[in-house]
C-alpha cells in the first residue's frame, strides 16, 4: 500500500497518493519512477480534480497500465500527451484512454 501505516505520508518520497491533483511529466525520471510504483502497488485514486500526463514518449506501456489500473473514479480535468514540439501517437494509448475518458466530468486537453 502506498500510504504508510498510521497515516504518516507516502512510501514514495515527494508524492501524495491521496492528492486530488496528479501531474506527471514523463521526461522526468522521478515522475517515471512514481508512475511505475503506482502501477506496481495497483494504487486506486479517489476522485481527482486534475490528472495531467505530459511529455509522453511515443509508446509507453506504463501509461496504459496506469490509466487502466489506477484511475477508478471521476476526473474533473484531464490533460494528456501535451508535448511541446513533439507529436504523440494517441492510437497507442487508446486502450487506456477508453477506460479514462468516460470518467472525465468537465474537460479533456490533448
Amino acid at each position: 500500500e502506498l500510504v504508510k501505516k498510521g497515516g504518516n505520508g507516502s512510501i514514495i518520497e515527494g508524492f501524495d497518493p491521496e492528492s486530488a491533483k496528479v501531474e506527471l511529466s514523463m521526461n522526468k525520471a522521478n515522475d517515471q519512477y512514481i508512475l511505475s510504483k503506482l502501477n506496481f502497488y495497483r494504487h486506486k485514486f479517489g476522485p481527482l480534480k486534475r490528472l495531467k500526463l505530459d511529455r509522453l514518449k511515443n509508446e509507453d506501456e506504463e501509461i496504459n497500465i496506469f490509466l487502466n489500473r489506477c484511475i477508478s473514479k471521476e476526473i474533473e480535468l484531464f490533460f494528456f500527451g501535451i508535448n511541446v514540439g513533439k507529436k504523440v501517437f494517441l492510437g497507442y494509448y487508446l486502450d487506456g484512454l477508453k477506460t479514462v475518458l468516460p470518467k472525465v466530468l468537465k474537460e479533456v486537453y490533448f
